[in-house]
């Protein structure tokens, strides 16, 4: 692992660019996390033009978050120091991105210290990517709450607007909702939101207390399907396991609905639709 001493001088999103003492170019990822313009950086790959080379709290950064992560692949939040950049954590001397589905959430629960304490986060070694919104219609979550009491178990797809747009890149965006019953009286909803012929589907789940006054645990998850497996659970109502599971982030305590609301707003891609099964304003 060779070093070298660079200037930081301009920041453009992943990699900064700057020179060394001598006068050589470099191109450093992730520099603009440095606070200062001169330090020391580890070298990647020297190039005809230039040097590649990364900050030593990325280097290997992945190695140490993965023995900070538990069972379900998260990160408590008591393990997680900020930093001056809202997604980025460091995670003992090396620092953590906040995985791209949820860099809203991570916003949302530190902005709520009883939430932020008992939350669990997926965070990973890289920068984000942007995901785009829908707008989709369906059934609401207090219409299906009351209903609940006689049916047992209260199903709600939603589809997109404006087909058009989407049938145009031969996708089509849908969400399934699933309010349910169980044999003790605890209300359970679940929900899949992704869009057809493409392989992974967001998905959150959600536990009430006894008297369906507020939840007692939220949190989000990405599950991959095949083509066959989303057409069972989009098109037919059919609840079906999936393949690979990763869990996003976990919440437990007391969780108003308002707050579900605004999380499921916040994670899920096709933000719109939450606003309408919810028929709550986000603050």
């Amino acid at each position: 692992m060779e070093k070298i001493l660079v200037i930081n001088k301009i920041n453009n999103g992943a990699y900064s660019s700057g020179e060394t003492l001598s006068g050589i170019k470099v191109m450093i990822k992730c520099g603009y996390l440095k606070d200062t313009k001169k330090f020391e950086a580890i070298i990647l790959e020297e190039r005809d033009s230039f040097i590649l080379c990364a900050i030593p709290e990325i280097y290997e950064n992945e190695r140490v978050i993965n023995g900070f992560r538990n069972d379900e692949g998260l990160l408590f939040s008591r393990d997680l120091d900020l930093t001056s950049h809202c997604n980025v954590y460091r995670v003992q001397d090396k620092f953590g991105f906040i995985h791209p589905s949820i860099r809203n959430i991570n916003l949302y629960l530190r902005n709520n210290l009883e939430l932020w304490k008992n939350s669990r986060l997926r965070l990973t070694s890289g920068g984000p990517w942007h995901i785009s919104s829908a707008r989709l219609y369906g059934l609401t979550f207090e219409k299906a709450l009351s209903k609940l009491h006689s049916r047992g178990i209260q199903k709600a797809r939603f589809y997109c607007e404006d087909l058009q747009d989407f049938s145009q890149q031969g996708v089509i965006a849908e969400m399934l909702v699933n309010l349910t019953k169980d044999e003790d009286g605890i209300v359970s909803i679940e929900v899949w939101q992704g869009v057809k012929n493409t392989p992974q589907v967001y998905y959150i789940h959600g536990i009430m207390d006894e008297n369906e006054k507020y939840f007692t645990h939220f949190d989000g998850a990405k599950i991959a399907f095949s083509i066959d497996e989303m057409e069972m659970l989009f098109m037919q109502d059919t609840k079906i396991k999936g393949g690979e599971y990763n869990k996003m982030f976990r919440v437990d305590g007391i969780i108003s609905k308002n707050q579900v609301f605004e999380m499921a707003n916040q994670y899920l891609p096709l933000d719109n639709i939450i606003d309408e099964y919810f028929e709550i304003k986000a603050l």
